[in-house]
């Protein structure tokens, strides 16, 4: 994606509370995880028509010969129907979205999409990862900071996600500055560490936040309770 090839830049994924923050463009990107990152990987053509006609007998002035007629051209074989196209794969059924806004919801059904596109059981949503979301995009927003961790309280990532009742195996990808659900999910989609938490067989479960431009997105292996 361009807005990453200028910076030339690897991304890198840490454990349990490190991020990784791209800045570009006035675009930013960080994921975390508290796992070992898991790899997922007619037509026819139709004869031209027969134009000759044959040639007439000299006329008998004793005995004329009928003048022979042409013969008559052949009726064109019709088209043949096209073939249908093969069905595209279905687009998964929106998750019912209590408790999401309107973009919010829109990046569930994106992560789904991309989720079934490879293979993955989709994600329902989780109360306990819906609420680390919004309170953690807002608190980037309000307190000015982009960061997995606090800078002003001090709290880590695991320690909020303890503090919200979060537990087991679970992921964070953040975003800022993005434009919309498509641009955001772009932007993750195109980074490998936050690709992995998106495809991650090992997720039931999500939350999303969104606040004045600042994106959440906490998974989870519990199980859905919405």
């Amino acid at each position: 994606m361009g807005l990453y090839r200028s910076l030339g830049r690897d991304f890198v994924d840490f454990l349990f509370t490190s991020a990784v923050l791209i800045s570009l463009a006035g675009f930013q990107l960080g994921c975390a995880q508290s796992y070992e990152p898991v790899t997922s990987s007619v037509s026819s053509e139709q004869d031209p028509a027969d134009n000759n006609k044959n040639a007439t007998n000299p006329v008998d002035n004793i005995d004329p010969s009928p003048t022979p007629q042409p013969d008559p051209l052949p009726s064109p074989d019709p088209d043949p129907l096209p073939s249908p196209d093969p069905d595209p794969d279905p687009t998964p059924d929106p998750v019912a979205c209590g408790g999401l806004s309107d973009w919010e919801c829109e990046v569930l059904n994106l992560v789904n999409e991309q989720r079934q596109l490879n293979g993955v059981p989709a994600l329902g949503l989780r109360s306990h990862c819906i609420n680390e979301a919004q309170s953690h995009a807002q608190d980037m927003a309000v307190n000015g900071f982009f960061s997995h961790d606090n800078p002003i309280t001090g709290e880590t990532t695991r320690d909020r996600m303890v503090r919200f009742g979060i537990s087991g195996t679970w992921g964070e990808n953040i975003a800022w500055g993005q434009r919309s659900p498509q641009q955001v999910m772009d932007a993750w989609m195109n980074s490998d560490g936050h690709k992995r938490n998106i495809l991650n067989s090992s997720f039931k479960s999500i939350g999303v936040g969104f606040f004045d431009y600042h994106w959440v997105q906490c998974f989870t292996g519990q199980t859905p309770d919405l």
